[in-house]
């Protein structure tokens, strides 16, 4: 065991509506050490691997919700549930919330939190956000598990959304069963866990070919090594610069010569 979450819980308690501990996100930060979205405390952890020490990174206030709350004083409010932490270039954490019962559509978002942890909302009107990626186009992705209605969590209503600040969701792949969590690969594929919630045996990863293409930049040279790819012109114009210079050599060795004794010589 490298840290406990539910110690940090029981002796801090940093959302005082519950005593509760769920790990649920990890992700490595910039400096080394791992951040938890703790989706039971509601609340982003770091933890220095070496010495198992938990600090708090930021808490996260309740979201609207559909019905009092007792233990939020009687308010329409529900948990944020933060299921998932990336960071972008800046040294920024990403995290995306679930949202809690009854899991509102719309309800759910990304909030950017600073190395100092500050709170900020990210991307709103997203639906049970389980996982977040950067996929190899330089782009942030999310699984949506499902819309959650009357009968429960519907079918095949899991989608994979593509992530933009300020921006509403893009869907680029719906009708999934229960999508969990997804990876890619260098090339763009996208792979995505299905049916969290289902039979045994029904749980399954789908294969999505060039969902998230990077864009060619660079050329492989021996050893695995890359070399910036030159723009075309540039050929054309080292091209054209020596075929110049050969005319102009075979001329010069055609002229005659101006001295008038130099056939003598």
């Amino acid at each position: 065991q490298v840290a406990s979450t539910w110690d940090f819980e029981r002796t801090h308690n940093p959302d005082p509506a519950l005593y509760d501990s769920h790990p649920y996100g990890l992700g490595a930060g910039p400096d080394g050490l791992l951040y938890v979205a703790d989706a039971g405390g509601n609340d982003l952890l770091k933890v220095n691997p070496s010495t198992g020490e938990i600090s708090l990174v930021a808490v996260f206030e309740p979201l609207p919700g559909a019905f009092p709350r007792p233990d939020r004083g009687g308010k329409m409010l529900t948990d944020p549930v933060p299921t998932d932490v990336v960071f972008d270039s800046k040294g920024n954490a990403l995290v995306s919330f679930l949202s809690g019962v009854p899991f509102v559509p719309g309800s759910a978002k990304v909030v950017r939190v600073t190395p100092d942890g500050a709170v900020n909302d990210y991307a709103t009107g997203y639906t049970m956000l389980t996982d977040l990626k950067w996929g190899p186009d330089g782009a942030l992705y999310g699984i949506q598990f499902a819309i959650f209605g009357e009968q429960g969590p519907t079918p095949n209503s899991g989608a994979v959304v593509r992530i933009a600040e300020g921006a509403a969701p893009e869907t680029v792949i719906e009708g999934l069963s229960f999508p969990i969590s997804m990876d890619f690969n260098k090339i763009g594929d996208a792979y995505v866990a299905v049916n969290a919630v289902g039979a045994p045996g029904s749980g399954a990863v789908l294969l999505f070919k060039e969902l998230a293409v990077p864009m060619p930049t660079t050329l492989p040279i021996t050893g695995g090594e890359q070399t910036p790819r030159p723009a075309w012109w540039l050929w054309f114009i080292a091209g054209l610069a020596a075929l110049g210079l050969t005319m102009a050599l075979s001329l010069f060795r055609r002229a005659p010569s101006a001295d008038p004794h130099a056939k003598n010589r």
